[in-house]
């Protein structure tokens, strides 16, 4: 049996730094490895774990951090997903300013962060609905990898900057009907 995939050979970007990777399976496989392990720390609480953003659409080039969206009954309880997302090495990161969404980083370089948010509430849905229509409209995903190589080249060493530019996009495509 082959060891489990190191999360260094594939992930990792340092604070403030704009970098694609191209697409590699080695994404799922980590997310279907480290899915278990939150829901595990976290019980109860957790409604769904579904892999999201750019790492989980196959064939797309991707910033090479991996996002996990944890679903929760009620956002209100989030509290209680600090001390056991921190002892699988998650940090409470609030200051990242996501409305409805309550962020946790891991790894410096960074490697991973978790999104909680209100399973089935508009963030939930919005991360679902963005996934699946990239990996299930043609040439959406290659219209947004050409976007997003455009601003990783223009905003390298400015990310938030990188994901303001990618709003309008994003937004374009949640609202399509």
């Amino acid at each position: 049996m082959a060891p489990p995939p190191d999360p260094a050979d594939v992930l990792g970007l340092e604070s403030d730094r704009v970098r694609l990777r191209p697409y590699t399976s080695r994404w799922a496989e980590l997310f279907a490895l480290e899915a278990p392990r939150i829901r595990a720390a976290l019980g109860a609480m957790v409604v769904d774990v579904q892999h999201v953003g750019s790492t989980s659409i196959p064939g797309l080039m991707a910033k090479p951090i991996l996002d996990i969206a944890v679903g929760l009954d009620q956002l209100a309880i989030y509290p209680l997903c600090i001390g056991p997302l921190a002892a699988l090495g998650y940090e409470h990161v609030p200051w990242q300013g996501l409305a409805q969404n309550e962020v946790f980083s891991r790894g410096t370089p960074r490697t991973h962060l978790v999104h909680v948010v209100e399973h089935g509430g508009e963030k939930w849905r919005d991360y679902l609905k963005f996934r699946e229509r990239l990996a299930n409209v043609p040439g959406l995903a290659r219209e947004y990898e050409a976007l997003k190589r455009d601003l990783a080249t223009t905003h390298e060493l400015d990310r938030p900057g990188y994901t303001a530019a990618k709003h309008t996009f994003i937004r374009g495509v949640l609202d399509a009907p």
